[in-house]
């Protein structure tokens, strides 16, 4: 009799040992997940909070006597940083509730890009570059501007040089309230610090105790207005500034007129109604400022309009307009004043109206 097949014993041990080396390597896998998921929070979040915190103390010490908040940051491999949310705020006081703010949704940093210097925070910043951002800009009782303002000291480095695009530039003034801000939309252009070079020598060195000046060139829009390319310089530490450029289609009314952020030398006459559309060149100078005659590069050409040169104890405004689809209406007209063209020229010396054309009524007007 012959003996039956039996399996063999070891199979079922062989299977469980297989098992378990399964679940050993799964448990593993996951382990070793869990590590490079705390080893990428390690490496890469706490470089971009360490980031997120350099950029913000950077722009404290710029803007020390503002509020200063950094949302986010991140490195950019080749380029520099990403920081989102930067909000900078003036500091006010009890009786005075109106700040003025600056926010960028997003501010890319062209810097160094090794991880050493991030790590340390030893950055040098060649440029930025805000998106999105808006600037509310307020006009106070006594005619000063609040804004937040960087420092203005001999050994504070300047700011490094920014391009700004679809950017947004609110000015109002209190005794108005912001729901009367003059906006300025989808603003473009690039604000540098200028390099101030000894004169006398002739030499391109730098001059000491020579005042930071910023200046501005680009061009926004408007529902005033259709474009308007401007040049500006501002200097920090006397609050000084000087402005030149073109308006393409500006529509000016009576409501915009008094409403700005800025103080009429008349009141509006009583009942007077006005509204023209009109291109126009003007520059404006704040009293004290001095600079060389120099021809402005703006965004889309050159802007040849200047005004004086030597230093001014005043306002110094000058504008040439070409008015078209003039308006005006007054309770002492037999009749509205329509289709009036003319070219207005206005400076220090007075206003001129010439080539004057309209109609009154049935009849027509001409002027010189």
């Amino acid at each position: 009799m012959s003996k039956s097949a039996l399996p063999p014993a070891e199979s079922p041990s062989r299977g469980l040992a297989f098992h378990r080396k399964l679940r050993w390597l799964a448990m593993l896998t996951l382990l070793l997940a869990a590590v490079l998921v705390a080893g990428r929070y390690v490496l890469f979040d706490e470089l971009d909070e360490q980031i997120r915190v350099h950029i913000e103390a950077l722009l404290k010490s710029q803007f020390d006597s503002c509020q200063v908040q950094v949302d986010s940051a991140r490195r950019i491999a080749g380029k520099g940083g990403l920081v989102n949310g930067v909000s900078i705020k003036t500091s006010v006081t009890s009786d005075d509730s109106q700040p003025g703010t600056v926010f960028i949704d997003e501010l890319e940093v062209h810097c160094g890009t090794d991880l050493a210097d991030f790590l340390q925070q030893d950055l040098v910043i060649d440029r930025l570059i805000a998106r999105r951002a808006v600037i509310s800009v307020c006009r106070l009782a006594d005619g000063s501007w609040r804004f937040p303002r960087p420092q203005a000291e001999d050994s504070q480095q300047p700011l490094p040089p920014i391009d700004i695009e679809e950017s947004q530039l609110r000015c109002w003034d209190v005794r108005h309230g912001e729901a009367h801000a003059l906006v300025f939309q989808h603003v473009r252009g690039d604000l540098l610090a200028v390099e101030p070079v000894a004169e006398e020598t002739g030499e391109a060195q730098l001059a000491e105790n020579v005042p930071s000046v910023y200046r501005f060139r680009g061009k926004c829009d408007s529902k005033y207005f259709q474009q308007l390319v401007l040049a500006g310089e501002l200097t920090l530490e006397t609050g000084e500034w000087q402005a030149q450029g073109a308006f393409q289609g500006l529509r000016i009314t009576p409501d915009w007129l008094n409403c700005g952020p800025w103080e009429l030398p008349i009141s509006w006459p009583e009942g007077l109604e006005a509204r023209c559309l009109t291109d126009a060149k003007w520059a404006i100078r704040s009293p004290g400022v001095a600079t060389q005659a120099a021809t402005e590069q703006g965004a889309e050409g050159e802007i040849e309009f200047k005004l004086p040169v030597p230093a001014n104890k005043d306002w110094q405004v000058a504008v040439q307009a070409e008015v078209r689809e003039g308006y005006l209406n007054d309770s002492h007209l037999p009749y509205p004043c329509t289709d009036i063209k003319a070219r207005v020229v206005g400076d220090a010396t007075g206003m001129r109206i010439e080539q004057f054309t309209g109609r009154c009524g049935t009849s027509k007007l001409t002027g010189e």
